[in-house]
């Protein structure tokens, strides 16, 4: 497997809902902001955790975290501390390093916990969101990549080249949707996704975003898997809703970050080995409740 994404660390801190509201972040979603921006909010805040995160290299994390043997990361990073705390993340859990160095500042996330343990991202990408060369990579098994990805400004075009070259090739190409607020933006590029997506993530609230419901989501991929939160997950093959299968109990929910992403990662290597698509789904919804039992996405 093969994923691309916009290198970053992940910040961690709690604030309240007022907090939000004062800054003009939208509650539950990903906020892209200056460097400016986030740089003033820190300020007013003190960090619980940092570490690597973005959404394709939890993936690539949860895939190996589940018996892979064969998973590379792509993007871009500075030569800073940041870019040097991914590239050892990666070599700690075996994820081939395809990333790019380029000039700039690697970028940061704000993971903000509010009380309810949802969380909210105020971003900053630095050179994440820029165009990444990718011209001496083989088409993988699997190629993994959101849809914030796609819909970003210089990495957007990448991902496109990316995922069309590669299904030329006989990849598969895994998709997952993610907040909601960019969602709505680029409802009308949404197609351009589906139609390369023989996977496909996404939640409820992603779901209405792109204008859908229950009754269609089956028929938007090949297999698609709509997350339910603590209700688990329903599974569509070819648009056929196969079954729902229940949550893992967790007893105590303590940071919901990375929940869809170490689930996705589970449920890529679970396809990969053969697994039949309940038993995909059971393994997605054991690595979700164990990266929701502490506090960063990753385990």
């Amino acid at each position: 497997m093969l994923a691309l994404g916009t290198p970053v660390v992940d910040v961690f801190y709690e604030a309240d809902y007022t907090f939000l509201k004062k800054h003009g972040l939208l509650v539950g979603c990903t906020n892209h902001l200056s460097d400016e921006k986030v740089l003033a909010i820190e300020k007013e805040l003190t960090p619980i955790l940092s570490m690597p995160g973005d959404n394709a290299r939890n993936v690539c994390e949860a895939y190996m975290a589940s018996g892979g043997s064969d998973c590379a990361y792509i993007g871009n990073i500075a030569k800073d501390l940041k870019g040097e705390m991914i590239r050892d993340n990666l070599k700690t859990h075996s994820i081939a390093d395809k990333m790019n160095e380029v000039l700039g500042k690697t970028g940061r996330i704000m993971c903000i916990i509010t009380p309810d343990k949802h969380r909210t991202f105020a971003v900053y990408l630095g050179v994440g969101d820029s165009e990444v060369k990718f011209s001496n990579l083989k088409a993988p098994e699997i190629f993994f990549c959101t849809s914030i990805t796609f819909f970003a400004n210089g990495v957007g075009e990448s991902a496109f080249e990316m995922a069309k070259k590669f299904k030329e090739g006989g990849s598969k190409i895994a998709i997952s949707l993610e907040s909601p607020n960019i969602l709505e933006k680029n409802v009308d590029r949404i197609d351009e996704i589906l139609l390369l997506a023989d996977y496909l993530f996404l939640n409820l609230d992603e779901m209405k975003a792109i204008g859908k419901t229950k009754h269609g989501v089956g028929g938007l991929a090949k297999m698609v898997f709509l997350k339910l939160g603590d209700k688990g997950c329903s599974v569509y093959n070819e648009g056929r809703l196969l079954g729902q299968v229940k949550a893992v109990e967790v007893k105590e929910v303590k940071d919901t970050t990375g929940a869809g992403d170490f689930y996705a990662g589970a449920v890529l290597h679970s396809l990969s080995h053969g697994k039949n698509l309940i038993e995909t789904a059971q393994a997605g919804n054991l690595m979700a409740a164990r990266v929701i039992s502490k506090i960063g996405a990753g385990l």
